[in-house]
Parts: structure tokens; sequence; C-alpha cells
């Protein structure tokens, strides 16, 4: 059950008929091999079992998983015949399904001329959890957006999401076996690496050339598409003199910018034209964050105590203010300005910062 929950998240929607279920292989060396193969990503499981004849066959994933959860015996049977009628036996449960040849199977491309560093499965799982929702989620304005930079140099791993309004950066000190190299990963496999790791200190293996990267985790294997083309040039971003830092309570700030959502327009429509989202207005001095908007629903005003040096009036799409604290592992969290129409820094722990470009006020 274990297998088929990790294998069926790389079954999607648009994945064709032919490839709409998994391949159960049995191996000779008494292992089983389940697999899911989709645009972007290959899901592999790998078990003991007990085979008295090597195979493989296709059955479809959503059947198969019913089939499996509604078993109650401990253990079960399968066997495939020349016309890929498949036998399921558990306890006393008899169920036969018809399956499909696994000829047509995607073959895995195998990752070459390999380059390879580990880090722990928490850091994966952190690393995850900080970039993906900034990526782009739409090919629409540039394709190399709706993945994830991994960048080795120098024993670091650089990690940076943006989807042209927003950026997110992090670095991590990994155990790497190659020279500086980077890739960017697509965003539909990470969403689906993210869900199947642990947040434990176990090592995950990550191997990678110029198509494919692999993720290896005990008895699982996944391998995802690289995006090709050039990555944003982040380094240059990095290099911030801010006139203006407020530094605040992360929960108080969220709590007062949540309040501010409350009025401001999503998609809100008027005489059946559709209005733009409203920004909030953050008045920063005085040691406060002051926060006002006005929209057709009503209007709020809000402040939260913060740490201030300088003065700024500034707009903000509200949302955006909000993923990033949402997941900022820090108490407390410092706002970086030069002026009100550049980017402004958020930064959390050491080695992770946010940047989010502001609205334009009239």
């Amino acid at each position: 059950m274990r297998a088929i929950n990790i294998v069926n998240r790389g079954v999607t929607k648009d994945t064709v008929v032919a490839l709409g279920g998994i391949m159960i292989q049995a191996n000779s060396d008494n292992t089983v091999a389940i697999t899911s193969y989709s645009a972007n990503i290959c899901v592999k499981y790998i078990m003991n079992a007990e085979v008295k004849s090597a195979g493989s066959f296709v059955v479809d994933a959503k059947l198969f998983d019913n089939i499996a959860k509604k078993f109650n015996g401990e253990y079960i049977n399968l066997d495939c015949d020349d016309k890929f009628v498949v036998n399921l036996k558990s306890g006393k449960s008899k169920i036969k399904i018809q399956g499909q040849s696994a000829e047509a199977y995607p073959k895995i491309e195998n990752v070459k001329d390999t380059s390879s560093f580990s880090l722990s499965c928490s850091q994966l799982k952190n690393i995850l959890k900080k970039t993906i929702p900034f990526a782009a989620v739409s090919a629409a304005k540039k394709p190399i957006l709706v993945g994830v930079l991994f960048e080795i140099e120098n024993g670091t791993l650089h990690n940076v999401a943006s989807d042209g309004l927003r950026v997110a950066y992090t670095q991590t000190s990994v155990n790497a076996d190659c020279e500086n190299n980077s890739m960017v990963i697509c965003l539909e496999a990470l969403k689906e690496i993210a869900k199947v790791t642990p947040d434990i200190d176990t090592k995950i293996k990550i191997r990678f050339d110029s198509r494919n990267v692999v993720f290896e985790y005990e008895n699982y294997i996944i391998t995802a598409r690289i995006l090709s083309g050039q990555y944003l040039k982040y380094k240059s971003l990095m290099n911030n003199t801010p006139t203006v830092k407020a530094t605040v309570d992360k929960h108080k700030f969220k709590e007062t910018l949540e309040r501010g959502l409350l009025i401001v327009n999503t998609d809100m429509l008027l005489d059946g034209k559709k209005f733009q989202k409203t920004p909030v207005v953050l008045s920063i001095g005085n040691d406060k964050i002051q926060l006002e908007a006005e929209t057709q629903k009503g209007t709020v005003k809000d402040d939260c105590a913060a740490e201030c040096y300088g003065e700024l009036r500034i707009g903000f799409n509200c949302e955006y203010l909000i993923d990033m604290i949402s997941v900022c592992d820090s108490e407390t969290i410092t706002l970086e300005m030069s002026n009100a129409v550049s980017a402004v820094y958020v930064h959390d722990t050491g080695n992770t910062t946010y940047l989010v470009l502001p609205v334009r006020l009239k």
C-alpha cells in the first residue's frame, strides 16, 4: 500500500490513456518494482517479494489502488497471463482485472555522466517549502520560471524560485560530489517530491545530468525533467543597500495583513467590469507599520508595532506578503526597502531571503 500511494503520485490527468496506469515488474532477484510515468516525473518503488516467474504488465492505477485497499489479507498474490488478465488474491478474496502489455510503457532514461550531491530529507523538505510557492505556475511569460533553480557552488546549494513579481532564495550546505553546476527542475515534479519526502534526517541522494535528475531515498527512485534555458541572474538581485528597515513580529504582522485582506478586492466585479486587486498601503516609521486600504467593500486602517529605521509609504499586493510570511521560520522578520518602486527584501533566517515588487500608488 505504501508503494502504491507513493507511485500513484506520478499518474496525472494529462497522461495519455496508454500510460494511465502503473507498471508492475517482477524481477528474478525477488524484488518487485512499481512504476508510474508522466510528462514531468517518473516514480519507482522497489520492494522485496516472492517472485515465482519474472515479467511485467500495466494495470489501471486507480482501480488497482482501490482493490488493494479493500483486501483484508496480509499478503497479495498476483499473476498475469499472456492476454494480460491479472488475478489478485488476498486472504479469501479473489479479483480478476484486465491489464495491458508493458511493452509500450516508456523506458526510464539513465542519468549519464552524473554529478551528485546529498542532503537530509528534512533539508530538502524545507527548501521545497520555501521555494515551490513562488515559482511561476504558467509558462506564458517565461517557461524557465516554471521550475526551481538548484545551483551547487563550493559545497553550498543555492535554490531560487520566481514568478516574475516575487523571488525566493535560500542556501544550504551539502555534501557535493561534483564541480560547480546548476539545473532547473520543473515545478510539477518538485510538488510530488515534496509530498513523498519525509521530514527526517536520513540522507537523500540527488544525481543529475543535462536532461534529468534522480532523487534516491530508501526504496524509491524519482526521476524528474530538467528545464532548458537561462535562469534569472539572482546574484545581482541579492546586492541591496536599503535606506529603510523594519523588524516586526511575524505573527502580529501576518494578522494585520490578514485583516487588511478582508477589505482588499479579489477579482471584484462592478458594473460588469473586473477590477484589479487593490493594494494595501504600508506606512513605515515611528516604530510601527501602519496599514490602510480602501475599496468598494469598505476601508481598513490598522497598525503593528515594529522597530523602524527610516520612513516610507509603499503599496503591496497583500496576498504576496502573506504568502512569504507564512513560510518564514523566524519569529521576527526584517523588511528592507530603498524606495516605493524598488523590490522589498524580506529576511527570514540567515540563509533565506524573499523579494517582492511593490505596487505603484496613484
